[in-house]
């Protein structure tokens, strides 16, 4: 396997990396083939290798936390995700404190500014549980 990658000082990446791939001929086939996929990058912006590897990491975010917590996210937010493991909710974990403030009594927009501002400033929630 030979994977040769460089990046130069202009962020232009130059190289090859090879990936295994498996397919059917189609869903009701049972014949399978693996072959290994070469990809070349010659001069290729590094911001556009990273937004193709971050496609399949979208797609699990939003398959799985994004919608699993639909009614958390305020249109527009920003989401860090972990490229590890983008199926994973985040740390923080917003819908849970979101729903423990309002067992608390706590209003559901007042709720979810709190949360957001909790998640944005983990010191803001010590400071308030003083």
């Amino acid at each position: 396997m030979s994977n040769e990658i460089s990046v130069d000082e202009n962020g232009l990446v130059n190289g090859s990396y090879e990936i295994a791939s498996s397919f059917k001929a189609d869903g009701t086939s049972d014949e399978k083939k693996q072959v290994t996929l070469r990809m070349n990058m010659v001069n290729m912006p590094i911001k556009d290798v990273l937004s193709l590897a971050a496609q399949s990491a979208r797609i699990a975010w939003v398959n799985n936390v994004g919608r699993k917590q639909f009614d958390v996210w305020e249109n527009g937010q920003v989401v860090n995700v972990d490229m590890a493991s983008p199926g994973k909710a985040p740390v923080d974990n917003t819908a849970a404190m979101i729903k423990a403030f309002i067992a608390a009594g706590i209003n559901p927009e007042q709720a979810k500014m709190l949360a957001k501002a909790a998640v944005e400033n983990p010191a803001l929630l010590g400071n308030i549980l003083k």
